[in-house]
């Protein structure tokens, strides 16, 4: 396991965070993915709230679903790269600030994107967002080219893969 450090920039070459994790891992490929995945139904209770640029609620109300929001956030961002993740990135900008029209942790998430794919592979990532959908075939096969087919027996805990298959996939190795 390399675990590399990634200072993550924006367009504009600001500095957004660091992450530090190994970019060959697939368990971090497949928890990043899964967040990101997931995100869409993390954050739409924001819809029905009304959030500043500074990216604070304006009531009490909204005030704690913005929290439950962002709760949820730091668990995903420090679940898929380590405790201190979510801190790195937004301990100085609140997540949900507007940055270029955008909440900034929309935009610090497609530069997360950009360089998850970039080094584990576009081929592999997509593998896994079919997975993730209920399609494992083709992440077999990217696993199966990367000799880590022993991971299908950790994954068939989440669904990805039928108890068999992981079973027999672990006796080939």
């Amino acid at each position: 396991m390399a675990i590399k450090t990634y200072t993550i920039k924006n367009k504009q070459g600001e500095v957004l965070g660091e992450l530090h994790f190994d970019p060959l891992s697939e368990i971090t490929v497949i928890a990043y993915r899964t967040m990101f995945i997931d995100i869409k139904d993390m954050l739409a209770p924001l819809k029905d709230i009304n959030i500043n640029a500074k990216g604070e609620a304006e009531t009490i109300t909204e005030a704690a679903t913005l929290q439950v929001v962002e709760d949820k956030l730091r668990e995903a961002f420090d679940t898929s790269f380590g405790e201190g993740a979510y801190n790195s990135f937004f301990s100085k900008v609140r997540p949900f600030a507007s940055q270029n029209d955008t909440f900034y942790a929309a935009n610090v998430i497609r530069s997360i994107d950009t360089l998850i794919k970039h080094e584990a592979g576009t081929d592999f990532v997509e593998a896994v967002d079919s997975a993730l959908k209920g399609d494992d075939t083709a992440l077999s096969k990217e696993l199966g080219k990367r000799k880590a087919n022993g991971i299908k027996k950790f994954l068939s805990h989440f669904g990805l893969f039928k108890a068999k298959e992981s079973e027999e996939a672990d006796n080939e190795q």
